[in-house]
């Protein structure tokens, strides 16, 4: 490469600059610097003006920073004495316990009811969880103090400002290990602190208290106040047996009420169901067995994000509801929900006893590509980034460990700059980390020294030394050898903020006299500067590793030995290299320095004249030689003398640099067996020398999901230097859900191999499971409802489900109804939601129709047939019964009279209007006839009759008496009843009979009677 080339590739650093500034979002003070944020090479550190330092002021007192007020604490004195105690001692607090006892609640009390006489600088109550410790103490700083600009106050300056400070802390959720709570302690040790966790986290000074369950009588104060009345006394017994099952705990018990109050269970169903397992993990299951589809998705989705609010508009873009309020509001009366307004996360420990079978992973992967591109598109709104900062990084951590690398790097980076903005740099540091583990699962060099960048900067602001050096350095070794010269000279600003500039390149002056160059002002000057650049090579021969990386093309001394050579001292850079002016060397001799004594005479005296030889390379080919001249003046001069050494010339042997552009590709959603539109990926040398491609292969998860075409890449010898080629790729999935690969390249550049990371969406059609596929309903009384009957529709596809219309088709759809939930709901894949549906019959016989639904799966609509018979509705009377009700007695006249009861039924799908019945009798000779039946009551003495109609599967009992002649006295006879007789008519209308379903099952069965016969007296 000639010197015009590499004039070709300077950066102006000015430009640079400038460009980063119009990029930036922001900027942040800290301490002797600021940062700005926002550019795609990551931040910039400047020493600050006094102008852009920031002026913290301290907040008028007393700061109040309280929570919502919560009333009708129950129990809690021992806590609250406690805390009173605390309070006046300033000894820190903690209570510990498991989620759900009540922390938060009592910490929302005691933010009202403590004597503040001694916190005169006011109350401060934060939920601390997720939060590090050096967010925590932003925080409260912040509280009692404000800047006139955006900025992070240094730990000096939060130690100074908390130390006096007298205010009641109280912080929930706390997760700090037992070090880092008594650093919290120590920076604000005139403050009371309480602190709830549920975990202990509190060793040595200060009281721990375990929270417990209520006592009984409470716990029942606390179910009769859900339940808005008091308990009777059959539910009396179940409570105080649930309080000892859940050992009085709080949400669990209201949890129980709502159950029973919402759902119509007794409180003893629930607790005899309670029993049978471990009652926790039964109470869960009961609870969640309840849940609807829409129910389920939005406590699903919730679980993601485990104790994290969630805002409204995104559950609403997670779950696929429009509107989840009703949802929403539903599960908060049932306490599985609680609003932060306009945010909700689950009650206690649901999240964490989230049933396995439930599979959260589909919604996972939909939260973190949705959560991606949104903070993308907010990074103009850090407030709203802020707002959500909890639920994001929950998802991160889940990205990872689920290996989502290309949406969580997307993720971080999109919301890093909104932290270190807002001065939350512990979560800052957590969130590079993450970003760095995703860089490294894709391959991607850019990113990662991306990543080292900000890590580096932000260590540099923290006055981070090491780490700062560490992460610089390996960030600017990585963009010199992807020739991200830009992002190089943005991370080499920084770094020298840390080590100190290198010196800065000299043009190349016209040589040096012959018999050297007399004065002591420049021959000082001339000996300083060359015992500095020869120091800092000495330096980089022994101690390359300390300082920075740099780009370093190979150095070859070359000529043969010649009475003069000059020894050319290049400085090294990735952007430029500008020859030093030539130096004077002799032979080899040992390195000293020894000035003559100051004469009159300006005559140089060879044989005084002292050497200073400095070793240019690990052989010791020439070494430069300094030979004082006395002046006329007292101080000694010193003259550059040449001596006859072997030309040094240096030659840089040109590498080639393989940088790929783009660094990963993202084909977005493609039906599964399609092909994708084709994507190039181009291979530059951006180095020197000869760029060899030996082989390209497909890498990672799937790469059977994705193509590309080498095109010349492979085919060609090689690349000369700002030379490319274009490898086609694309992408033609063969499963549904996210699929992942790396295209590798393998070359002659030293940090070969190079991977892209390739990403795309396989869209599986969704495909619907009707169960059952028909309903047919049978037969059915005209105008009278079935019960309902239950269609469970289940996605059983590989794409997502939305039904989009359930209606009704076909011939009589009058005779059918449904009620459903699954229009205007996402489904996944295994999701399921239920149809119901009823017949009514408004005509006889058979009567069809079809349910309907719209949807988008490939075979839409769905057709499901629905059958049923409507039958006229007419009664059917038979006797179920006819019983001997005693011993047949003779009477007066000579009569035998036997005891009976007869049961009539209406088994037909009517009422019957009124009716009568007879009973007839077989003689032995095989003859029958009527014989009189006698209701007590009744006017008739022959044919009981019914005072008003029966209804359908109603019945009515007629006990009496039947009367025989005497001359059948000691006879066997053969009794049978008749229902619905037309027998006589003295009480009957002229048509004596209702119309029945069936005319021919009236008569009862026969019964046998033994007629007694009378004594004959002699």
């Amino acid at each position: 490469m000639g010197e015009d080339d590499m004039a070709s590739t300077e950066l102006d650093l000015s430009t640079i600059t400038a460009a980063v500034v119009q990029e930036n979002s922001g900027q942040i003070a800290i301490g002797k610097y600021v940062v700005q944020i926002g550019s795609i090479h990551g931040g910039v550190v400047n020493v600050a003006m006094p102008e852009e330092q920031a002026h913290w002021q301290p907040r008028l007192t007393p700061v109040l920073l309280r929570p919502r007020r919560f009333t009708g604490l129950l129990d809690r004195q021992v806590e609250t004495g406690a805390a009173m105690a605390a309070v006046q001692t300033t000894q820190p607090l903690a209570l510990c316990g498991s989620p759900g006892l009540g922390k938060t609640s009592l910490l929302r009390h005691l933010a009202y009811h403590l004597p503040l006489t001694a916190c005169a600088d006011g109350v401060i109550f934060l939920s601390a969880q997720q939060h590090a410790l050096a967010d925590l103490l932003q925080f409260l700083f912040e509280a009692f103090h404000e800047s006139n600009i955006p900025a992070k106050a240094t730990e000096a300056q939060i130690r100074h400002g908390l130390q006096n400070k007298q205010a009641l802390i109280l912080l929930d959720d706390i997760g700090l290990e037992r070090t880092e709570v008594e650093a919290l302690l120590d920076t604000a040790p005139n403050c009371a602190f309480i602190l709830t966790s549920p975990e202990r986290c509190l060793w040595g000074e200060g009281r721990v208290l375990a929270l417990h369950g209520l006592p009984r009588d409470d716990a029942l104060t606390l179910i009769e106040r859900e339940m808005a009345r008091p308990l009777t006394p059959d539910e009396l017994s179940a409570v105080l047996t649930l309080c000892d099952l859940l050992a009085g705990h709080p949400l669990r018990l209201i949890q129980v009420a709502a159950l029973a109050r919402d759902h119509g269970y007794s409180l003893a169903e629930i607790t005899r169901q309670i029993q049978q397992a471990v009652p926790a993990e039964s109470l869960n299951k009961q609870l969640l067995n309840q849940l609807s589809p829409p129910e389920r998705r939005v406590l699903g989705t919730l679980a993601l994000f485990g104790g994290a609010p969630l805002g409204h508009d995104h559950l609403a873009a997670l779950t696929g509801l429009p509107d989840p309020t009703p949802v929403v509001e539903a599960l908060i009366e049932r306490k599985l929900v609680q609003a932060h307004s306009p945010r909700y996360s689950l009650t206690g420990d649901l999240a964490q006893r989230w049933p396995s079978a439930w599979d959260l992973t589909p919604l996972a992967e939909r939260a973190l590509t949705y959560f991606a591109g949104w903070a993308e598109q907010s990074q103009a709104a850090p407030d709203h980034l802020l707002e959500e900062m909890g639920a994001i990084r929950r998802l991160l951590a889940w990205g990872v460990e689920a290996k989502r690398w290309p949406e969580t790097f997307r993720l971080a980076r999109a919301i890093e700059g909104t932290l270190s903005l807002g001065g939350r740099w512990d979560a800052w540091a957590e969130v590079l980390q993450h970003g760095l583990q995703a860089a490294t699962g894709l391959g991607d060099r850019a990113a990662k020294a991306w990543v080292w960048h900000q890590l580096g900067t932000r260590a540099l602001c923290l006055d981070d030394h090491v780490t700062a050096q560490t992460a610089l350095s390996r960030a600017l070794r990585m963009r010199e050898t992807l020739g991200d010269f830009a992002g190089a000279e943005i991370t080499r600003h920084n770094l020298n903020l840390l080590i100190g500039p290198l010196p800065p390149p000299q043009s190349p002056s016209s040589p040096p006299p012959a018999n050297g160059i007399t004065g002591t002002p420049w021959t000082l000057f001339g000996l300083l500067g060359v015992s500095i650049i020869l120091l800092l090579i000495l330096i980089g021969w022994l101690g390359s590793a300390w300082l920075p990386p740099f780009n370093q093309p190979e150095v070859k001394l070359t000529g043969a030995a010649t009475p003069t050579s000059l020894l050319q001292i290049v400085s090294l850079s990735t952007a430029t290299f500008t020859p030093i002016p030539p130096v004077v060397t002799t032979p080899p001799a040992p390195p000293t320095l020894t000035p003559l004594p100051p004469t009159p005479t300006a005559t140089p005296s060879p044989s005084a004249s002292p050497t200073v030889i400095a070793t240019a390379s690990s052989t010791p080919t020439s070494t430069p030689t300094f030979t004082p001249i006395p002046t006329a003046t007292p101080s000694p001069t010193f003259t550059l003398i040449p001596s006859p050494t072997p030309t040094a010339s240096p030659t840089a042997t040109p590498r080639p640099i393989a940088f790929l552009t783009p660094q990963d590709l993202n084909f977005g959603s493609v039906r599964v067996a399609e092909t994708s539109r084709t994507a190039t990926v181009s291979v530059i040398n951006t180095g020197g020398g000869l760029l060899t491609i030996n082989n390209i292969t497909l890498e990672g998860e799937n790469p059977g999901d994705f193509l590309f075409d080498s095109g010349v890449c492979l085919s060609r010898s090689g690349f000369s230097a700002n030379m490319s080629c274009t490898v086609s790729v694309r992408f033609r999935p063969t499963a549904a859900r996210d699929r992942r690969a790396r295209l590798t390249f393998f070359t002659n550049s030293l940090d070969s191999p190079h991977s892209i990371f390739l990403s795309g969406f396989g869209q599986g059609d969704p495909a619907i499971n009707l169960n059952p596929d028909t309903v047919d309903f049978g037969e059915q009384p005209l105008n009278s409802t079935t019960e309902p009957r239950s269609i469970t529709l289940t996605n059983v596809g590989q794409g997502d489900l939305r039904v989009s219309r359930v209606e009704l088709g076909g011939a009589n759809v009058d005779d059918f109804t449904f009620e459903e939930v699954c229009t205007d709901f996402l489904m996944l894949p295994g999701d399921a939601c239920v149809i119901t549906v009823r017949f009514t019959p408004r005509s006889t016989s058979l009567r069809t129709a079809e349910l309907i639904l719209t949807d988008n799966a490939p075979n839409s609509p769905q057709r499901l047939p629905l059958r049923g018979v409507g039958l006229v509705t007419l009664p059917d009377l038979v006797i179920t019964a006819l019983d001997s009700t005693g011993l047949p007695q003779i009477n007066g006249q000579g009569q035998v009279e036997a005891p009976i009861r007869m049961v009539v039924r209406n088994q037909g799908n009517a009422e019957a209007g009124i009716f009568k019945v007879s009973t007839d009798y077989t003689d032995p000779t095989g003859g029958t006839f009527a014989v009189a039946f006698t209701v007590p009551g009744q006017n008739s003495l022959w044919y009981p009759f019914t005072a008003a109609p029966l209804p359908a599967g109603g019945e009515i009992a007629f006990e009496g008496w039947v009367t025989f002649l005497p001359s059948l006295q000691g006879q066997i006879v053969s009794l049978a009843g008749l229902a619905d007789s037309c027998s006589g008519d003295e009480r009957m209308p002229a048509i004596c009979r209702v119309e029945e379903s069936q005319e021919n099952n009236n008569q009862s069965a026969p019964l046998s009677l033994t007629l007694p016969r009378a004594p004959i007296i002699q």
